[in-house]
């Protein structure tokens, strides 16, 4: 029994149980085992063009939080959910007690001051080129 991997597919393929793709390459038992093992050592198959195989790799780094992440988590560390709902429903039943919607709006406040929104990045304006014969 032979043992295929396809990148195309990233899945293996035994050469007894029907047609394996075109892109496949043959992968020795050891090598089938190691690969099924690596994701629970927390590591991605991934094709090496270089060698010609899978290989178990680390998975890549998570993206960076967007701004919108940054300021979300920042004013839910400070102020949880049920205490945002808190701040909103007394100041809605007692309109002359707004104290802690007051904070909640003035922590919000200084959270935007902490990220402050990326300015959209624009083309600079270019001037048509004066005509040389002017």
């Amino acid at each position: 029994m032979k043992v295929f991997y396809s990148s195309s597919t990233n899945a293996f393929y035994l050469d007894l149980l029907g047609v394996v793709p075109t892109d496949a390459v043959e992968i020795s038992t050891d090598e089938h085992l190691a690969l099924l093992a690596a994701p629970k050592q927390g590591k991605c198959i991934h094709f090496d063009e270089v060698l010609g195989k899978p290989v178990a790799v680390d998975p890549p780094a998570p993206p960076a939080p967007t701004y919108d992440e940054q300021r979300r988590a920042a004013i839910l560390e400070k102020w949880p959910l049920p205490a945002q709902l808190e701040a909103l429903t007394e100041a809605a039943e007692s309109p002359q007690r707004p104290e802690k919607l007051t904070a909640l709006l003035a922590d919000i406040q200084g959270i935007k001051e902490l990220y402050p929104k990326p300015e959209q990045v624009t083309e600079p304006a270019t001037e048509p080129e004066a005509s040389a014969g002017a």
